[in-house]
Formats: structure tokens, sequence, C-alpha cells
């Protein structure tokens, strides 16, 4: 193509831009990735391959979550029965000492 000097030539560029994200799941609860995986399901970003893959690791994050929950009562629970024999152990005491006292 030869162009003369002070000449316009109207010509059509193509650019094309390349996004990515990164997510880290584990901070994510299970109802959050259904959410995602939907949205991206519907924009067609995803394939049923890797929906069926991210559907699995939420169901695996909504088990982790249980667990963990399961786990957190639990710990409680200990931590309310141990006071409560710290308590009964005093008061036992307390009675063991008063039953001396009178004899």
């Amino acid at each position: 193509m030869n162009i003369k000097p002070k000449d316009a030539v109207l010509f059509t560029i193509k650019e094309q831009r390349e996004n990515s994200s990164s997510y880290y799941l584990w901070n994510w609860t299970k109802k959050d990735i259904f959410k995602r995986v939907e949205f991206y399901t519907k924009q067609k970003f995803i394939n049923e391959k890797l929906e069926t893959q991210l559907k699995e690791i939420g169901e695996l994050i909504g088990k982790v979550n249980d667990l963990q929950n399961k786990k957190e009562n639990l710990i409680n629970d200990r931590e309310q029965m141990e006071d409560e024999q710290h308590r009964i152990r005093e008061y036992i005491s307390v009675l063991g000492q008063s039953s001396q006292e009178n004899v």
C-alpha cells in the first residue's frame, strides 16, 4: 500500500483483551459458590464439566462448614460441662468440710 504524504487512509483495527480473575473458594459458603456458578453458566463463561466440578466443590465446602459448626458446638458443650463439674466439685468440697465440723 502506497500512501502519499498528507493523505488520510481509513482502516479498521481489531483489538482483543484478555480478562481474568482469581477467587479463593475457601472464603465462600456453599450458597455463594452455587450463586456464582449459576451466573457463570447463564453467561456461558464455563462449560458443563467445570460447572459440575464447582458444584461438587460447593457441596464439599458445605460439608466442611457443617462439620466446623458441629465441632464448635461440641467444644462449647464440653466447656459448659467442665465449668459445671468444677462448680459441683467446689460445692462437694464445701459440704465435706461442713459435715466434718458438725462431728
